[in-house]
């Protein structure tokens, strides 16, 4: 210990106890140079350090050296964990490239498709353990970059939404005004993938503008759900309450909602039933 201790420029860890005898590794020089050659600095020239065990005799035994994880294990100790040999090797890499495809098959993905495969990949890429930790630190980049990309385009989405779901809401306000009775019913149509519930809002903003003396019922399943809402003004609610409306077409459809007897929603999963919907609305009450 005392003689590789010696050794000018050798690595070792600060505070480490080691055996007597000691391992020392040495990439380059040979051991027996450096135990009688104390004047070359041979720590600054090549890797030499305190060793309690190596994994391979020589670096000819190294197939590949696919880095898999790097985490801190104490303070100021980092660990690596890589695969060394053929056969590990290869498996860590084809995982690699079999998610790295993944990725890529995502990046020509749009809408809910692409929402599912996001979330999929950051499950599937971030919990693996065998795959290369470069590939993978770059994949999951890439997951991120298709998410704020996802996220702009579906705000870019939202916003042609809401101003579909008030043309609609004027278009029907419209129709409601010049219709006889004091109740109205309409479908707003603002376009496939949408919210129909948050459509059906902006759509019913829109319409009391245009008719504000009448009770309207408007329904909505462009988005895949089937979403209900009624409004009564304050002279009808004796008369035609929101809230028993509402019911009576969600009880109709399977559908749970809540509400005021001035305005009330709710929905249902099944987005087939708006014919359903549709005729127990207009037989109210």
């Amino acid at each position: 210990l005392k003689q590789a201790e010696a050794i000018n420029g050798l690595r070792a860890v600060f505070g480490e106890k080691y055996p007597d005898p000691v391992r020392v590794v040495s990439v380059g020089p040979k051991i027996d140079d450096l135990l009688t050659d104390a004047k070359t600095p041979w720590g600054l020239q090549n890797s030499i350090e305190f060793c309690g065990g190596t994994h391979v005799a020589n670096t000819s035994e190294i197939y590949k050296f696919v880095l898999l994880l790097e985490e801190g294990i104490a303070k100021g100790v980092r660990r690596i964990v890589a695969v060394t040999g053929a056969q590990a090797a290869v498996e860590a890499t084809l995982k690699s490239k079999a998610l790295r495809c993944d990725v890529d098959d995502a990046k020509s993905m749009s809408g809910v498709g692409l929402d599912k495969a996001i979330t999929n990949l950051r499950k599937q890429v971030g919990e693996d353990k065998e795959v290369s930790l470069i590939m993978k630190r770059d994949m999951l980049s890439e997951i991120e970059n298709l998410k704020a990309g996802q996220l702009k385009v579906g705000k870019a989405a939202t916003k042609e939404f809401e101003k579909k779901a008030k043309e609609e809401g004027e278009r029907l306000g419209g129709e409601a005004a010049k219709a006889s009775g004091k109740s109205f019913v309409g479908v707003v149509n603002a376009g496939e993938g949408c919210d129909d519930a948050k459509c059906l809002g902006f759509a019913m903003e829109a319409a009391i503008k245009t008719c504000e003396d009448k009770a309207l019922l408007f329904l909505s399943n462009a988005g895949g759900k089937l979403a209900v809402l009624a409004v009564s003004p304050k002279a009808l609610q004796g008369e035609i309450s929101a809230k028993a409306w509402s019911s009576k077409v969600l009880d109709a459809v399977g559908g749970k909602g809540g509400g005021k007897d001035d305005r009330a929603q709710g929905q249902t999963p099944d987005g087939s039933k708006l014919d359903v919907a549709l005729q127990a609305a207009k037989a109210f009450p």
